[in-house]
């Protein structure tokens, strides 16, 4: 009949199938404006929307939903796990390697490696496979002790690190 129906109107709203809290709901012209509580769903992660209104006094109900429509920032840094590094000799190579897991993808992962001298540079890391990140350090011509401390980035900008070492050093048969 061409007339807005703005009363006897009731919402549903999901989140990726979990209902939401607290809806109110406003008509304002020619839209309408639903407030809810969002669930407690992963941060980082991506949800369709789904919306069902029921105009009671009508009988007539919608649905709708909406493919990727709500994004939860990302609050989750990534995690590092499983530091690997060996002792070796001087000249002689040494794999760095880290697991680096995280609920959206990892941007980089880069090593500051603290050199005995107290010099120290920045390394790379490659990713392996699965969350694996690896460099091959090989200037190796000091003796003594490399600090370093890893770090990982993903793609919101969240970072963590972790810190270890490797030794270098030289051996004599007595």
């Amino acid at each position: 009949n061409g007339l807005e129906q703005t009363k006897n109107v009731s919402w549903l709203v999901a989140i990726n199938g979990t209902s939401c809290q607290g809806i109110n709901q406003s008509y304002s012209g020619s839209y309408w404006r639903i407030y809810c509580r969002a669930p407690a769903l992963e941060d980082g992660g991506v949800y369709n929307l789904s919306l069902k209104v029921n105009y009671t006094s009508l009988g007539i109900v919608f649905n709708a939903t909406e493919t990727n429509a709500i994004m939860y920032k990302d609050l989750t840094a990534p995690v590092l796990v499983n530091v690997t590094s060996e002792q070796t000799i001087p000249g002689q190579n040494v794999t760095l390697s880290v697991k680096v897991t995280d609920n959206v993808p990892v941007a980089f992962v880069w090593a500051n490696v603290t050199y005995p001298d107290k010099n120290s540079s920045i390394f790379f890391l490659r990713l392996t496979s699965g969350n694996h990140y690896e460099t091959n350090f090989s200037d190796t011509s000091q003796t003594g002790d490399y600090d370093f401390v890893v770090w990982a980035n993903d793609t919101s900008g969240l970072k963590n690190s972790t810190a270890g070492f490797f030794g270098i050093y030289s051996y004599s048969l007595l």
